[in-house]
């Protein structure tokens, strides 16, 4: 498999409420809500013919592997499979996350790592890994 191309944020984060914890404690109210945002990551379509789909991986506080697998996507699942695109969502408000995407073909054979994404809440970018390491076992 060939190594995917131009791995990209393609859109702003949207805040939303995670979740809305309540606890009702010698009738005292208490509520806390926890933040959360989501953003929209596009990369350049793999064009070999055996191609089965993408498979995303993160990880948080350094950008080398080993990452964790976080979700595969076959091409049938894609909206576009020309313009392949994910949403991922649930990210922690205030932390920093490193994201890749590899392409698998029909035989299990996975393709290096893309460039690595960065994204907070508030900023992303191109982020570098001063390893040697290209696959490092893939994460989890």
């Amino acid at each position: 498999m060939k190594i995917l191309q131009y791995f990209r944020l393609i859109e702003s984060s949207q805040f939303y409420f995670k979740c809305l914890v309540c606890l009702l404690s010698t009738a005292l109210f208490l509520s806390t809500e926890i933040l959360a945002y989501e953003k929209t990551f596009a990369w350049d379509a793999n064009d070999e013919p055996d191609l089965r789909g993408y498979k995303m991986y993160s990880r948080v506080g350094n950008p080398c592997p080993p990452y964790n697998h976080i979700d595969t996507y076959t091409k049938e699942e894609l909206t576009n499979p020309l313009m392949p695109m994910v949403k991922v969502t649930d990210l922690d408000d205030d932390t920093k996350y490193y994201f890749v995407v590899t392409g698998y073909d029909t035989n299990g054979n996975e393709s290096d790592y893309s460039n690595i994404i960065y994204v907070t809440n508030s900023e992303w970018g191109d982020a570098n890994c001063s390893s040697s390491e290209s696959r490092g076992g893939g994460g989890g």
